[in-house]
């Protein structure tokens, strides 16, 4: 290390804000905390992220936030345009709908592949102990509770089917924003979650393809129906 970066570092530890971005801590934590502030309704879609109030909020200096914000706007999450800064994205109902479509087919194949691997293996280990653990899953969940069994559920499902491309492009779309945007909506469904995923998980260790894919598509096919309901004229 040099004598400038010491010098650097020295400061910005006096001031109580020392960039972590460097070894990805600090970004990757801003990340995860704005999503986990859309879900709970702390940050909506059109609200502006400003740097100096966010790098006051995380203690840290301004590089670290742009990094984070530039990693959010590749995820669709964030859009970042010249002399206005950033703010979560509005999607519309068609985006929505899009982005769903989409989400369909990527979670159809991801149980279809799931369903043609060895589940002797630890990612078939965590995937059956998840699918165990439904039924202790709380009836009266509340929506941060859903998102975070919906994360799991993805997470051990792409695991198992061994695929780092379907997990990068499935963790792209922008289910966070419509699950915000739209909750209103899709609150009305996450009573069949929990049923869905359980005889999904069923499929996928009883290694029947076909039929693992058909019901991943017909979980993610209820709020498609949802939403294209709500956007039909009376």
């Amino acid at each position: 290390m040099t004598a400038t970066n010491v010098t650097y570092e020295r400061k910005q530890a006096a001031n109580g804000r020392v960039d972590k971005a460097s070894n990805g801590g600090t970004r990757e934590h801003i990340v995860e905390d704005i999503i986990r502030r859309l879900y709970s309704n702390e940050l909506a879609p059109g609200h502006r992220l400003q740097e100096p109030q966010l790098a006051a909020e995380y203690d840290v200096s301004r590089g670290p936030i742009r990094e984070a914000l530039y990693a959010l706007a590749a995820m669709g999450v964030v859009e970042i345009k010249a002399q206005k800064g950033a703010q979560i994205r509005v999607l519309s109902l068609e985006e929505a709908i899009d982005a769903l479509l989409v989400s369909q087919q990527l979670a159809g194949f991801a149980a279809r592949t799931a369903a043609m691997e060895d589940y002797d293996t630890p990612q078939g280990h965590r995937f059956a102990a998840f699918i165990d653990r439904l039924s202790e899953f709380p009836a009266d969940a509340d929506t941060n509770q859903t998102s975070d069994l919906r994360e799991e559920f993805f997470d051990v499902l792409t695991a198992l089917a061994n695929n780092k491309e379907l997990r990068r492009i499935l963790s792209a779309v922008q289910i966070h924003l419509i699950r915000t945007q739209y909750n209103f909506l899709l609150r009305e469904i996450d009573p069949f979650r929990v049923s869905d995923y359980r005889r999904i998980g069923s499929a996928v260790l009883a290694k029947e393809p076909r039929k693992a894919e058909t019901l991943a598509r017909a979980h993610i096919e209820r709020a498609i129906k949802k939403l294209r309901a709500f956007g039909a004229p009376d």
